[in-house]
């Protein structure tokens, strides 16, 4: 069967570090996913739009689609206004839905959030295996986010996560890029774990070194058994608001945490309240990279 561009949804995820796309059709059946090569120039203020461009013109080969879906990473406001967001700090308050409307000739869009948007992708069948009732998911990448799932669907607001990376962890007077001091995204995001390597070692560290240096040596070995320690913690606190069945993580830097899950669940069930912490089950999402543009696609269907 011959296709053509009006039969694909296509999702892109943009983050701190890098954009990712889906392109997905009206089965749900993901087509093909990829990375785009332009960087994203968060840094200037009103590049959100020229980034959307540039991103579709590189995707000539699936764009004009039948429609676009936008996962930011960062809190997404109603009417598709990009709230705080500190790996983009520069597009914040940027109306990223009327942006990307400008663009699409009165094709359907939806601006979400990134790991609201993977929650979608989760409930849809197309990514993962669904949780049977309740289900916090965590991504853990240049910073950390959260959405919820409940009774096989996302839960709240389509349009924006859970902020698990803003809870606060420890006594301390680490500062996070949010402007606060001591939330958990501030020790085990890759932005973080880049700045305590390369103090440890005393060199730059770039994130796409991280898969290379994390968990191969005894520096960074103890610095993620510390955050797994500080990211049960936080899962507890977490479970002692919502009280969810199942834990799901996943995100660029989530399989260097793995090897130390006896460590996470430890101090999730010590800081847990409720006895039925024991009986919580944890996931680590298998390839996971594009999860966020596949439900960003998914989304518009």
């Amino acid at each position: 069967m011959c296709h053509t561009k009006s039969d694909y949804l296509l999702g892109l995820d943009i983050g701190g570090t890098d954009t990712k796309y889906a392109v997905v059709d009206d089965n749900r059946c993901i087509v093909q996913t990829g990375k785009i090569r332009c960087r994203s120039t968060s840094t200037i203020r009103g590049e959100f739009l020229n980034h959307l461009a540039r991103c579709l013109d590189e995707l000539s080969d699936f764009w004009p689609a039948r429609g676009l879906g936008v996962a930011i990473a960062g809190e997404v406001l109603a009417g598709g206004i990009l709230g705080r967001a500190p790996n983009l700090p520069s597009w914040q308050k940027t109306n990223c839905l009327t942006a990307a409307q400008s663009l699409t000739e009165e094709r359907p869009v939806r601006v979400l959030n990134d790991v609201q948007a993977a929650a979608y992708a989760i409930t849809a069948g197309m990514v993962g295996r669904l949780p049977q009732r309740s289900a916090l998911l965590v991504a853990i990448g240049t910073g950390v986010g959260g959405a919820l799932i409940e009774g096989g669907r996302v839960s709240g607001a389509l349009t924006s996560g859970v902020e698990f990376g803003h809870l606060p962890v420890v006594a301390s007077t680490r500062r996070c890029d949010c402007g606060r001091c001591n939330c958990i995204e501030a020790y085990v995001g890759s932005k973080a774990l880049c700045q305590d390597l390369a103090s440890a070692l005393n060199r730059g560290v770039d994130a796409r070194d991280l898969p290379v240096l994390l968990g191969r040596d005894a520096v960074s070995a103890t610095l993620l058994r510390r955050n797994a320690k500080l990211l049960g913690h936080a899962l507890a606190s977490a479970h002692n608001l919502i009280s969810v069945e199942n834990i799901m993580i996943f995100g660029g830097v989530a399989a260097a945490y793995k090897p130390f899950d006896c460590t996470i669940r430890s101090a999730f069930v010590r800081s847990a309240f409720s006895f039925s912490a024991k009986r919580v089950k944890f996931y680590y999402l298998q390839n996971s990279a594009f999860v966020g543009a596949i439900g960003a696609a998914a989304s518009v269907i």
